[in-house]
């Protein structure tokens, strides 16, 4: 009998690799320097901003009375401004306290110099730390040196008469203040310069507000009709329009 000869082993030929993805291409080779490198990134990172990484301004110190606590609210965020006698300093703290989040700024400044809260008399120093519970027993544990029994502490400053805070309080950013202070305005604390400080309440709605400017040249006086509306469309009872005169109007509202 004759065996059929086997068949030949084929050779396979390599393929020569397909050529990448410009999107790979462009990926590994190194980019070349562009003109616009520089702009491009700068303004991305002043696109990336940080609300929290900002100091804001909380009220004048002529408006706050050392005397008691004063409750605010900056973007959203509940705080009370206290005076502690004990470094002469201002103080920001969240208007919370600790054990059933009763609104410190609703206390007072007990005898001692000490934030008190007005609900089961907790009293703090100014660094948030609980120094007396009432209710605690005498010879019992210091529960008042537990941690669960601080307050939040917010950086604070009095620059240009003003009183700064950063609404950041963990320990890696109390000492912010040496690496980042807030704006300085020179001609607030120059004696030749005259400055005025004022809160106005104005009773109209929230939800609406026009601005709308009749009249005046445009550097002079400018006669300012102010109407809120309600969410039904309506202006409300007391919104009724008022007259404001405004003076070296800015050329962004010519």
């Amino acid at each position: 009998s004759t065996r059929a000869a086997a068949p030949a082993p084929r050779r396979w030929r390599q393929r020569a690799p397909l050529p990448s993805p410009v999107s790979a291409v462009a990926a590994e080779a190194p980019s070349a320097a562009s003109p616009f490198g520089a702009e491009a990134e700068k303004e991305k990172e002043e696109r990336q901003f940080d609300w929290l990484d900002q100091w804001y301004p909380l009220a004048p110190v002529c408006d706050l009375d050392p005397g008691a606590p004063h409750g605010k609210t900056v973007l959203g965020l509940r705080v009370v401004a206290w005076y502690d006698r004990a470094v002469d300093e201002w103080r920001v703290f969240d208007d919370a306290c600790p054990h059933r989040l009763a609104p410190l700024s609703e206390g007072r400044i007990d005898d001692k110099g000490r934030l008190q809260c007005v609900y089961h008399g907790w009293c703090f120093d100014g660094r948030g730390s609980c120094q007396f519970i009432p209710q605690a027993p005498a010879l019992g544990p210091p529960v008042h040196k537990n941690s669960k029994a601080c307050v939040a502490s917010y950086p604070s400053v009095v620059q240009n008469n003003i009183l700064w805070f950063y609404p950041r309080a963990d320990g890696e950013h109390q000492d912010i203040l040496q690496r980042k202070r807030p704006p300085f305005i020179p001609e607030i604390d120059d004696p030749s310069f005259v400055a005025v400080y004022g809160v106005r309440d104005l009773p109209y709605g929230s939800v609406g507000l026009q601005l709308r400017c009749v009249g005046g040249e445009p550097h002079g006086p400018c006669t300012c009709p102010l109407r809120a509306q309600g969410a039904d469309g309506q202006a409300s009872q007391e919104g009724r329009p008022r007259q404001i005169s405004l003076y070296n109007m800015p050329a962004c509202l010519t």
